[in-house]
């Protein structure tokens, strides 16, 4: 169980490239009175021992999960990661932080047979006790990714879209994966685009102009949703 203190609580952030933006999520973090630990495997980090910190969040990245062959970094998350079960350390992981979760708990992450995918903003609807999480009606959040994950043994799932049929899962309570991106900004959104726009011509991706659309309904809503989420999460 994490030994940090309630007076200086520390939350471990994983990025998958040094560069790496925590987006809302560490905004809201630092203005609820978290101290931000940033380490990048990927590029050589140690993953420290979870125990000491208030709760770990694991972000996205360009790589999948299925790279352990070929990158170091993804083979140690892998195997670091029980040990955050085991600490019972608060865990979230985003997008490929919740891909890597399943895939350390014996999970499969894979295309889809059409290889369709998920760049934009997409509905997911609360499953089961996804409902303590999500509106009942559902609610659109941001979307960037190739590959999705099947759900472990012995976990729950929480939430679907249209078109990933595994959105959220949760091992218990304070560990949790989510297939899409709350913390995603404009900038972010800007960002992803412009590293790779060739993605925009995928099957499943939305236009540049729907996107933006899109980020101006959704937004406001997101962020209240995400800082009431975060709370709840870390307490």
């Amino acid at each position: 169980m994490s030994d940090t203190t309630e007076n200086n609580p520390t939350i471990l952030v994983i990025l998958h490239h040094s560069c790496g933006d925590t987006g809302k999520i560490g905004q809201i973090l630092t203005e609820l009175g978290y101290r931000l630990e940033i380490r990048c495997a990927i590029e050589g980090d140690e993953l420290p021992a979870p125990g000491h910190y208030a709760g770990i969040v694991m972000f996205g990245g360009l790589m999948s999960a299925n790279d352990a062959g070929t990158l170091s970094g993804i083979q140690r998350e892998i195997e670091w990661l029980p040990s955050v079960i085991a600490d019972q350390v608060p865990y979230l992981g985003i997008c490929l932080g919740a891909q890597l979760l399943a895939k350390s708990l014996g999970a499969g992450v894979a295309r889809k047979p059409d290889e369709s995918v998920e760049i934009g903003f997409h509905s997911i609807r609360p499953i089961g006790k996804g409902f303590n999480m999500l509106p009942s009606k559902g609610m659109r959040f941001y979307q960037w990714h190739l590959e999705g994950f099947s759900i472990p043994k012995d976990c729950e799932r929480l939430a679907e879209s249209d078109h990933f049929p595994n959105q959220a899962f949760q091992v218990n309570d304070k560990t949790i994966g989510l297939q899409f991106h709350p913390e995603a900004t404009r900038k972010m959104i800007d960002c992803w685009i412009q590293r790779e726009p060739e993605h925009l011509a995928l099957r499943g991706a939305q236009s540049y102009k729907t996107q933006i659309e899109l980020f101006r309904e959704c937004d406001e809503m997101i962020t209240t949703w995400l800082n009431r989420f975060l709370r709840g999460w870390l307490h």
